[in-house]
């Protein structure tokens, strides 16, 4: 099996501890021939997340991000080295027999948050993460070394996680992105109001809106968990270490009583700390 430069899996290890921390610590103890390729992957969907997410001033992240899909293009048909990323992770769709399909789906999610600002149903949000969470899940799988009769629990465990974000940083998508990835159906059953979250009230309505999306992604954790038997044993470890550092998360925002519009819900390094020595 082909592998990556020395240099380029360093500027991806580099990226996956910079950006999470949690999931950084949680994936070394996967082997490294695996661990590598973890890595590359996660540089793969930070950086145009980033693009999005943190556009560099006086840049249009919808420009920004065409300008990098089509170097990514590049990268996969022409056989393009200039970009570390591009260049490791046009190895892994080879290596691991990525189709295009699920690559394209993901950036074509990057690229709704470019403008759109809100998912009028859980179906929709569903939708959504289809791209941003399915079909990463479906890629981890791969490098894994799952046989695809786990992808419905990959796909389980991607949404589960993307969930469990988007609970953690309501204020933060909102605020700094404008984005809002609660249910606007949701929202308006249980008396929930943007202009509330932007004042930061949180009503016993946002309460029970919150834990009702925590009770959706602790199904899927669940399911994800039963799919952790279609792993080699020497990865199982691993990612049951990255599903523990997000229920802590769960836990917090419940010990906050919900309130993740005042305060930070994110893993405390304690709670690391036990999940490593666990």
């Amino acid at each position: 099996m082909k592998a990556p430069s020395a240099s380029d899996i360093a500027l991806c290890e580099a990226i996956t501890k910079q950006y999470a921390t949690s999931y950084y610590l949680a994936t070394r103890k996967l082997p490294f021939a695996t661990r590598q390729w973890v890595y590359v992957l996660y540089a793969f969907v930070r950086y145009p997340d980033n693009l999005v997410d943190e556009p560099a001033p006086g840049t249009d992240p919808a420009i920004e991000l065409a300008a990098w899909r089509k170097k990514w293009v590049a990268a996969r048909d022409q056989g393009d080295q200039s970009e570390p990323i591009l260049r490791s992770f046009a190895l892994l769709c080879s290596e691991f027999s990525i189709p295009d399909t699920w690559v394209d789906a993901f950036l074509d999610c990057m690229e709704w948050d470019t403008y759109i600002e809100g998912y009028s149903s859980f179906d929709d949000l569903i939708d959504y993460m289809f791209g941003s969470a399915t079909v990463v899940g479906y890629m981890m799988a791969r490098i894994l070394g799952a046989p695809d009769t786990a992808l419905p629990a990959a796909r389980a465990l991607g949404e589960a996680f993307q969930l469990t974000n988007f609970l953690r940083d309501v204020r933060e998508d909102l605020e700094q992105r404008g984005r809002l990835y609660l249910p606007l159906d949701w929202m308006e059953r249980h008396g929930v109001t943007v202009d509330q979250l932007r004042a930061h009230e949180v009503t016993p309505g946002y309460r029970a809106l919150i834990e009702e999306l925590l009770q959706e992604a602790e199904v899927r954790y669940v399911v994800a968990k039963q799919g952790l038997s279609w792993l080699p044993p020497e990865m199982r470890r691993g990612v049951a270490r990255a599903i523990r550092m997000y229920e802590y998360v769960h836990h917090n925002l419940r010990v906050s009583m919900y309130d993740n519009l005042n305060h930070s819900v994110r893993t405390k390094p304690l709670q690391r700390l036990r999940v490593l020595l666990g």
